[in-house]
């Protein structure tokens, strides 16, 4: 099981933007020009794992095209056009304290179904863990899901039109 169980953890904080996983960070550029396509190359934080958004600004505001890309010298790394870069990530927590309980029994739960088989030697013991390991997870999702706040919307035109004094008259 200590063979499985970074494995496991690490794919339960890549299935969803767990809060207490959830990172940002300035990327800091670098100095390898990328090959084609893009002007800038910037490495990913070395607990990255999964990117949730990439704005060229703090406010996240915007799109920006960009692509990540996994080369062999510089790892994981974003390319684009924008010579300063604002990434929200979900990051590889090893603390079990910083999980939240509801994690930490998904968690074990998934390990739980990985060993089904080699222990219990029963398919129908690992179908039944599985789906009380799909249950916990949708549980534990929703869970997270409700203690975070909605992400800001940029302000545009329609933040000012929608909020006018109607007094003033529409244009």
């Amino acid at each position: 099981m200590s063979d499985r169980f970074a494995e496991a953890r690490d794919d339960l904080l890549r299935c969803h933007p767990w809060n207490f996983a959830t990172q940002r960070a300035v990327l800091a550029q670098s100095s390898v020009t990328p090959t084609s396509g893009f002007d800038y190359q910037y490495p990913l934080p070395s607990r990255w794992l999964r990117t949730l958004g990439v704005w060229d600004n703090d406010a996240e505001a915007g799109t920006l095209a960009y692509r990540e890309e996994n080369n062999a010298t510089d790892g994981n790394v974003i390319v684009t056009n924008a010579s300063d870069v604002y990434l929200k990530y979900v990051a590889q927590i090893t603390d079990a304290n910083i999980m939240t309980a509801d994690f930490r029994e998904c968690l074990a739960r998934k390990l739980a179904v990985d060993a089904a088989i080699g222990i219990a030697n029963s398919n129908t013991m690992r179908q039944l863990m599985m789906v009380d390991f799909d249950d916990k997870m949708m549980q534990a999702k929703s869970t997270d899901s409700l203690g975070d706040r909605p992400g800001k919307l940029a302000r545009g035109t329609w933040v000012s039109r929608r909020f006018r004094d109607p007094m003033s008259g529409w244009s």
